[in-house]
């Protein structure tokens, strides 16, 4: 693969795949488990992704010219490999689709409402294919542009927030014991997952100086963001009011309007946010999701394989009859996620534990 990154390239691919477009309605699945307690739950599963973040990075670097779905097969031996390189495909494929599919929705709901579903999405899909196509060094500065514009849109938001919290909703703290909290991390570990970008991408990088330590500060960055905005979320609306919030974040923008004159429409701001955010996950799910279709039937036909998972993306995000049956979906494909994230990630290090001691044994 051509080594054309730099190891500082790594924080806006975290950064902006584990920002993902799950922010619209995070606070309020959180919510729904952890109640007002739904920012401990941030912090409780931030905690577990550094070690997550940490095997990605580990493992990556024991096999410096593969994927994590490669290292995968040669690690796991090549029928457990493939299992889990089928896993991650179904994932990745998936979270494309119904990432498309919310997208596409939210933009009728609050910005293009008489616009077909199927142009907005198809205007998004286009251009994630043509990054895809441009490949890595094109995808890294693209994503180095658009990093500054959502961290100060969603700075500007957080602050412009403060006008409508109230600190009552926090109470009571810690009701319920640690069960609704470990419930509630549950529901972040799909986005938080994206940190796993890190195993797609180290191929491509020169060296890894540094490495450790940006990867550390994105992966703090972005606790400390969601942590905050699920934490203004349920200080604006109270745990309760927030279980029926749809898109909790945007009604945090629209709620902005009426105590700041100055912005006719606030949640345009988000929007200018958040547009941005569903385009680089779904850029970095596709990245990733063609990486893994190279690997699963070990091909270097990148045009074809990108090609040709645009039906299926389609597909995906047109079945659903409408926004429930899409959480649903969401749901089904958060346990795949999980099961990633909680049982795969420490059978690899363990693994490559295995494999390495073996190695000196001889």
């Amino acid at each position: 693969m051509n080594k054309q990154l730099e190891s500082i390239n790594i924080i806006a691919f975290i950064i902006n795949g584990v920002l993902s477009i799950r922010l619209l309605t995070l606070p309020r699945e959180i919510g729904e488990h952890a109640k007002n307690n739904g920012w401990m739950s941030v912090l409780l599963m931030g905690a577990y992704i550094f070690f997550v973040g940490y095997v990605f990075f580990w493992v990556g670097t024991k096999h410096k010219d593969l994927t994590f779905s490669q290292i995968c097969e040669k690690v796991l031996g090549k029928f457990i490999g493939k299992i889990v390189i089928l896993g991650i495909g179904v994932y990745t494929i998936v979270s494309v689709g119904l990432g498309l599919r919310i997208f596409g929705d939210a933009i009728q709901i609050y910005l293009l409402d008489k616009t077909p579903l199927i142009v907005t999405m198809s205007i998004m899909l286009l251009a994630c294919s043509y990054c895809i196509l441009k490949g890595v060094k094109t995808i890294s500065i693209i994503l180095d542009i658009l990093l500054p514009l959502i961290l100060v849109s969603i700075i500007i938001l957080i602050i412009l927030s403060f006008s409508n919290i109230d600190i009552m909703n926090l109470r009571p703290v810690f009701h319920g014991g640690i069960t609704p909290v470990a419930k509630g991390a549950l529901e972040i570990a799909d986005p938080f997952l994206t940190v796993g970008i890190i195993g797609y991408i180290l191929p491509f990088f020169k060296d890894f100086k540094k490495m450790k330590k940006w990867i550390f500060i994105s992966i703090s960055i972005c606790i400390v963001i969601y942590m905050i905005v699920v934490l203004i979320c349920i200080l604006s609306f109270g745990s309760e009011e927030l279980n029926f919030l749809l898109f909790p974040t945007i009604t945090l923008a629209k709620s902005i309007r009426m105590e700041v004159k100055i912005l006719e429409r606030a949640e345009s701001l988000f929007m200018a946010a958040w547009v941005p955010i569903t385009f680089t996950t779904l850029l970095l799910f596709y990245l990733a999701s063609t990486l893994n279709l190279k690997a699963l039937f070990n091909t270097k036909k990148d045009y074809f394989l990108i090609l040709s998972q645009i039906p299926l993306f389609f597909i995906i995000a047109l079945y659903p009859s409408n926004i429930s049956e899409v959480f649903k979906f969401m749901g089904w494909n958060e346990k795949i996620g999980q099961i990633l994230i909680f049982v795969i990630v420490p059978v690899m290090m363990i693994a490559q534990l295995i494999r390495e001691r073996r190695v000196k044994a001889k």
